[in-house]
C-alpha cells in the first residue's frame, strides 16, 4: 500500500518524463490502480482525523513504574508530560517524557488502553491504583 505521498510521487514521476507535453498517455490500468489508492487514503486519513485523541501535547501523566534495586522490589509514581501523540488504526500510541528522581531524562511510549490501568490522569488515582494492588 502507498503512503500519500509515495502516490504523488509515482504521479509526478510519471509525469515528469513528459515535460511540458499536454497530454501524457498512461496505461488505463494504471492509472486507475492510482486513483483507487488516492481515494482509498483520502477515506483513510478522514477516519484517523475526525477520531478523538484521548490527550494532547503538554499534559501530564502519572505512572506506575515497578523499580528492581537489588532484591527489592519498589513501585513508583512519576509525572510524564506527553510530547507525542500518534494515531494509529489500533489507537492512538502516545510518547511522553518525564524527570527522574536522579535528574535523568528518560521517555516513555504507551498505548492509550493503559490508561486507567498504568498511567492516571491525577497523582491521586495513581496513589488509589497503587494501594489497590
Amino acid at each position: 500500500m502507498m503512503t500519500p505521498d509515495e502516490a504523488a510521487a509515482a504521479i509526478s514521476y510519471v509525469l515528469e518524463g513528459f515535460g511540458d507535453l499536454d497530454a501524457v498517455w498512461v496505461p488505463a490500468g494504471t492509472l486507475r490502480a492510482l486513483q483507487a489508492e488516492c481515494e482509498r487514503l483520502r477515506k483513510e486519513n478522514e477516519e484517523l482525523m475526525a477520531r478523538a485523541l484521548p490527550c494532547k501535547i503538554g499534559d501530564v501523566f502519572y505512572g506506575i513504574l515497578r523499580r528492581r534495586e537489588y532484591s527489592s522490589i519498589f513501585n513508583l509514581i512519576m509525572p510524564w508530560t506527553v510530547s507525542m501523540v500518534q494515531v494509529t488504526k489500533k489507537g492512538c500510541i502516545i510518547r511522553a517524557s518525564g524527570k527522574c528522581k536522579d535528574g535523568r531524562t528518560t521517555q516513555t511510549t504507551f498505548h492509550e488502553l493503559a490508561i486507567g490501568e498504568r498511567f492516571f490522569w491525577t497523582e491521586d488515582e495513581a496513589k488509589a491504583a497503587l494501594e489497590g494492588k
